[in-house]
């Protein structure tokens, strides 16, 4: 049994009253902002590392039965243990250049 198997005290049907529309909202969102990005002028982001990212992880979340916000959290995180030289920005990039 996997451990976040019945680790929640509602049943689905009170998650889906609870948190269905919140959810839409917030799909809705992600479907917007690729939206803009498949009509944006110039379609030079295409490779850029978290365009990758984001969509690896849409897809992985799609595709896994369990773990989802672990997963996703993982995916859009940068694990490097080693400092920066240089900061080279001022705001993280919520993935990491691969």
């Amino acid at each position: 049994m996997d451990q976040y198997e019945k680790s929640c005290p509602l049943t689905q049907k009170e998650v889906l009253d609870a948190d269905f529309m919140k959810a839409r909202n917030n799909l809705l969102e992600i479907a917007a902002f690729l939206d803009r990005l498949d009509r944006a002028k110039a379609l030079d982001g295409e490779d850029d590392f978290r365009l990758v990212a984001f969509r690896r992880v849409l897809k992985d979340v799609a595709n896994h039965e369990s773990d989802k916000v672990k997963r996703m959290q993982m995916g859009l995180s940068d694990l490097s243990i080693e400092p920066m030289v240089e900061r080279d920005v001022q705001t993280a990039f919520g993935a990491v250049k691969m």
